[in-house]
């Protein structure tokens, strides 16, 4: 499983594509817990600063549909389904996207729209998958529902 706040994309996906290292985890059953902007969706520089957004980039290289992805600030309250996988309270999110483009909404925002998301890549792992957390980074207070998050599934009893 890996966690990240920004994954130095170059080594794992040097290209947006779905055959790239990163994805290829993903396809085998892997984890991928990111607290920050959707991954492929920034484009950068080559010193790594943000030159600005592209959603389509994230469909290239996660295949999770950009077409609804928003850049609304808003609170977002936990899904029952988000409350098992340790998120259990109401965060501000960014990134909202409509619940069709994902396998499972973590939480919602006041439009029905997930900023808390799964997205499965095998169906014979439920607790694996790219899973977007609120787009906002690790701040003190988001820590433990960022850890219980990572650990569902392998450390955390999964729902029943």
């Amino acid at each position: 499983m890996i966690a990240v706040g920004a994954v130095q994309q170059k080594s794992v996906a040097p290209v947006l594509a779905d055959t790239v290292l990163l994805r290829r985890y993903l396809k085998a059953g892997g984890k991928i817990v990111n607290f920050s902007v959707p991954l492929g969706a920034v484009v950068r520089d080559s010193t790594g600063a943000v030159l600005g957004d592209d959603p389509k980039r994230m469909a290239q290289l996660l295949g999770v549909p950009a077409a609804t992805l928003d850049y609304d600030e808003g609170a977002a309250t936990p899904t029952p389904g988000g409350r098992a996988w340790g998120i259990d309270r109401t965060f501000r999110g960014d990134y909202p996207i409509a619940r069709s483009a994902i396998s499972e909404a973590l939480a919602l925002n006041r439009d029905g729209m997930a900023t808390a998301w799964v997205r499965n890549y095998r169906p014979d792992r439920p607790a694996s998958g790219y899973v977007q957390l609120w787009g906002f980074g690790a701040t003190i207070e988001r820590l433990p529902a960022i850890r219980a998050a990572a650990e569902y599934g392998l450390l955390r009893r999964m729902r029943e």
